[in-house]
């Protein structure tokens, strides 16, 4: 894909032909052997290897995916990856992309300009100085990894790249299991593979010649700054609706085929509605339909569809056999655990809209950005906190049902707000102590979202599930990448996010409802009991699937094996005792098996190097081995 910058009388150099793809690249002292790296490394490239040679220059190597130069000017060059918005921001821009020189005398020019650019993108840059900067946008719409080896700077779009690293070998980071079996994530910037990191969102990363450790430059954070004079509510939903509404117009006139995940809430179904005033019929609704009873998302989305005037809406079936199917490819596509079923759900509707279209709009981000109910409970529970004594505590838990509301009494210190706040975002904490070897709960003070103080624990929660946005953005990212279909976040779109960010807590948790300021905006667009409805989490019946599908069952039994890749992990008796409970029906374990069984197809994978073919074979012959020996313990 290619983007023209329009040219600026003040900097005739400003004129770019930026080849916007995914990238890899070195940096270090020159080395005659580092383009055939880096060749090699294109080639790994997903989701279409990279063609052509590689461009070099004062120590830096680099392939775009398609082959082409990066781009030259005012003494930078370039190489970057971004979607519509960012390629359309470089067509408005009307100075350079960047300053001359990256070094800290321009280090304000340098975050202005960062801070400046729209849309999702990453990007590395060489200055004339010879020092490598690697930047990502604000809210991490796409991926950029880097590792150090053999003296060298390596980075790259796909992890896999680091595989053709002569002398490179892929090894689990043991000290991150922790923190992702709780949250399912690093927050930080490490992976779960040793040695190798991720450049966070909203930062920057400046190497300089001689260095080692890179300066961080952080030039956006996740802060809620409400105006100190409040407006209207009205005046501020209609303002709402309207950044939307440009939005969705934007991304429909763009000439591409799109689709919408409808699933019949508040946020996707504000989207459809806007899309249908926008562009009557210009875009098609599809919505997940796992036929089971109490899990099905159809009738809601139907009435969507009817109040907004969509004609165009289809059904994706899904079923535990479309799951089993496409677990080990959603693995080799995500290079991680897919620790969410949802990120395999999303790839089942990719999958379905192959060929079709070009892109979709997603409702992502809406929890994020607004706040869901689970935050105005919070919120509501903050607010009557502070003057009261522990009696009035527990019975301020007893009504608004969130239990762990207790550990606010026992903890003191600057940081009770945040450690509350972790202690309610524990995921199977119990069940985790028991099960992980070497578990330590307090791995998660470290957590990135949490290295700034937060105004209250509602925001703290916030920056939780910002990160786990930003999960979702790589599934999003790396399954339209591989299906050749273009993601539209339209909440995280620069004006509507910026617009968020200045919302008070009355526009946000109105009537102790969450997304107050949504639903003002679509009163009247969709019927009230989408407007005021609780969240619609999609959820799936995925311990129900896993006792009913001899794929998943198998494949969810494997980490209990004795010849287990994670079995040094997991306390093994512990794993037969989920096992065992989950298939008698004692327990619901899904959940957790769901986690060990992503981790052990990661491991076959990536570490071992299996072909996805072979992982399958033998997670099936591990999953008989270990069903048999937990049946004989019951025996």
């Amino acid at each position: 894909m290619m983007a023209s910058g329009r040219q600026s009388p003040r900097h005739p150099s400003d004129s770019m032909d930026f080849r916007l793809n995914r990238f890899c690249g070195a940096w270090g002292t020159p080395d005659p052997a580092c383009a055939g790296v880096v060749r090699r490394m294109g080639r790994r490239l997903d989701p279409a290897p990279a063609q052509g040679n590689v461009w070099e220059g004062d120590g830096v190597c680099l392939l775009a995916r398609d082959g082409g130069e990066p781009v030259r000017t005012d003494g930078i060059v370039y190489a970057a990856d971004g979607d519509r918005e960012f390629r359309e921001w470089l067509g408005r821009r009307g100075a350079p992309l960047l300053p001359r020189s990256f070094g800290a005398e321009n280090t304000p020019r340098l975050r202005g300009r960062l801070k400046d650019m729209a849309g999702g993108w990453v990007m590395a840059a060489r200055d004339g100085d010879g020092s490598l900067l690697l930047a990502r946008d604000r809210v991490g719409l796409r991926e950029m990894y880097y590792a150090t080896h053999g003296g060298r700077l390596w980075f790259a779009s796909n992890i896999r790249c680091f595989g053709e690293i002569p002398g490179w070998r892929f090894r689990v980071n043991r000290g991150g299991l922790s923190e992702y079996m709780a949250f399912r994530m690093l927050a930080g910037p490490e992976t779960l593979f040793s040695g190798v990191f991720k450049v966070l969102p909203g930062e920057a990363l400046v190497f300089r010649k001689g260095g080692v450790e890179p300066d961080r430059l952080r030039f956006w954070s996740y802060e809620w700054t409400p105006p100190p004079a409040p407006l209207p509510v009205a005046r501020r939903a209609d303002e709402f609706r309207a950044l939307l509404r440009a939005q969705v117009t934007a991304a429909l006139d763009g000439g591409d085929r799109l689709f919408l995940m409808l699933s019949g809430g508040i946020d996707s179904g504000a989207l459809l509605a806007l899309a249908e005033e926008a562009r009557p019929g210009a875009v098609t609704a599809l919505t997940m339909y796992p036929d089971e009873p109490g899990f099905s998302e159809a009738e809601a989305a139907r009435a969507v569809c009817a109040a907004a005037g969509c004609g165009r809406h289809e059904l994706v079936p899904v079923t535990a056999e479309d799951l089993c199917r496409l677990l080990f490819a959603a693995h080799a596509v995500m290079e991680q655990p897919v620790a969410h079923v949802a990120a395999i759900l999303h790839m089942r509707m990719h999958e379905s809209a192959r060929g079709r279209f070009d892109g979709f709009l997603t409702g992502e981000a809406a929890d994020t950005l607004i706040g869901n109910d689970r935050f105005a409970r919070y919120h509501l529970c903050w607010r009557f906190n502070r003057p009261w004594t522990r009696a009035a505590v527990a019975a301020a838990q007893r009504i608004t049902r969130l239990r762990k509301l207790r550990v606010w009494l026992d903890v003191t210190g600057a940081d009770w707000k945040a450690r509350a706040c972790l202690a309610r975002l524990y995921f199977g904490l119990p069940v985790l102590a028991r099960v992980l070897r070497g578990f330590a709960p307090d791995f998660a003070c470290r957590m990135s979202i949490l290295d700034r103080p937060a105004a209250t624990e509602v925001e703290a929660m916030a920056r939780y599930y910002f990160e786990t946005f930003v999960q979702s953005c790589k599934s999003f990212d790396a399954f339209g990448g591989h299906y050749g279909l273009e993601p539209h976040f339209t909440y995280m779109a620069q004006p509507v996010r910026d617009f968020a960010m200045t919302l008070s807590a009355a526009e946000r948790f109105g009537r102790g409802r969450g997304k107050y300021i949504l639903r003002r905006a679509m009163q009247g667009c969709l019927p009230e009991r989408i407007v005021w409805g609780p969240k619609r989490a999609g959820e799936q019946p995925l311990g129900k699937w896993m006792r009913e599908c001899a794929g998943l069952r198998d494949a969810a039994c494997a980490g209990a094996d004795e010849e287990a890749r994670t079995g040094g992990f997991f306390f093994r008796d512990e794993v037969r005792r989920l096992v065992r409970e989950h298939f008698a029906g004692i327990a619901d374990h899904g959940a957790m098996l769901w986690q060990i069984m992503s981790l052990e197809i990661w491991h076959r994978m990536f570490i071992d190097g299996q072909a996805e073919d072979e992982c399958r074979a033998e997670m099936t012959a591990a999953g008989q081995r270990a069903r048999k020996a937990v049946n004989g313990q019951m025996a």
